[in-house]
């Protein structure tokens, strides 16, 4: 039937047994549930501690030990550790570096007075071999504190690669805009948002394609084709890139007689990047060869 039930049996005076049968079901499920809790606890990839409120360790798990070992820590996590006697075996190893002004004795004054004033907090942990560690604090109700660390090294070096990434292309003379599918403005790089500052147009995340268009007629930058209203214009150029299937290539005269290439490329997710290359000298080029050679074909 999927329930447990606790038996006594006691001996009465009379000689006979008293049995007692008690539904225990409820209390067995609790047991099986926190061994499984406690089994997952110790086979996540992470760092799990556990203190009560005097910062003397409750629960640790596996990985907090064996790490410590790998790093050469001379601290094991059993139940009673204090808080300020595992800082200062991790201080006194190579794996932890100490604030610059500070001592070990220091640090661990600084850190007993965080743990008292914190009630939640993230923050990053940074070691001599070059890991990184996200850690999540947590002061409970009954004066308890729960620490979970994770490890992010990859994260972090995918983030840094990412962020020069962005440097570069935030720099780079070309006029790059991402859009979303609702050609709704996610980024653009400093190029961009020059050209278009210029214009009175604050280009800024959530900006409307559109609407730079718009005001890019209205400043008479961009030129409706000979015969064509600026309303067509701008209807045009809105399906033309509402409707974009793969990319679209093509070239973009303006008032001031400068010349671009414009790329917009259909991502997978629906949105669209926008690469624009200033060819003013190409074409310039490309007419003084045209008149050129018109001027040998005469002779």
């Amino acid at each position: 039937t999927g329930r447990w039930v606790q038996v006594k049996d006691t001996p009465t005076s009379e000689g006979n047994i008293l049995t007692l049968m008690t539904n225990v079901t409820d209390v067995v499920d609790k047991d099986i549930e926190r061994q499984r809790l406690s089994n997952a606890m110790e086979n996540v990839p992470l760092i799990i501690q556990y203190w009560d409120e005097n910062d003397n360790l409750i629960f640790a798990n596996a990985k907090a030990n064996e790490l410590h070992e790998e790093w050469g820590v001379n601290c094991k996590f059993e139940k009673g550790l204090l808080y300020e006697d595992m800082v200062r075996a991790q201080l006194s190893s190579s794996i932890f570096k100490i604030p610059e002004g500070e001592t070990i004795e220091s640090e661990i004054k600084k850190r007993k007075k965080y743990r008292r004033n914190v009630e939640s907090n993230y923050r990053e942990v940074f070691l001599e071999n070059g890991k990184t560690w996200y850690v999540i604090d947590k002061r409970l109700e009954d004066g308890s504190f729960l620490s979970i660390f994770s490890e992010i090294t990859d994260l972090k070096n995918k983030e840094e690669k990412l962020k020069q990434l962005a440097d570069a292309i935030d720099v780079m003379p070309n006029t790059l805009m991402l859009w979303d599918k609702n050609n709704n403005l996610i980024t653009a790089n400093k190029s961009s948002r020059d050209d278009q500052k210029k214009l009175g147009f604050d280009l800024r995340p959530g900006s409307s394609r559109l609407e730079m268009v718009k005001n890019g007629v209205k400043k008479g930058v961009f030129l409706p084709r000979k015969g064509q209203s600026e309303k067509d214009f701008i209807l045009e150029r809105k399906k033309a890139f509402d409707e974009l299937v793969d990319e679209d290539r093509r070239e973009v005269e303006f008032s001031s007689g400068n010349s671009s290439l414009a790329i917009s490329k259909r991502l997978p997710d629906g949105g669209t990047l926008q690469i624009v290359t200033n060819i003013t000298e190409i074409k310039q080029g490309q007419k003084s060869l045209k008149l050129l050679n018109d001027a040998i074909e005469i002779i």
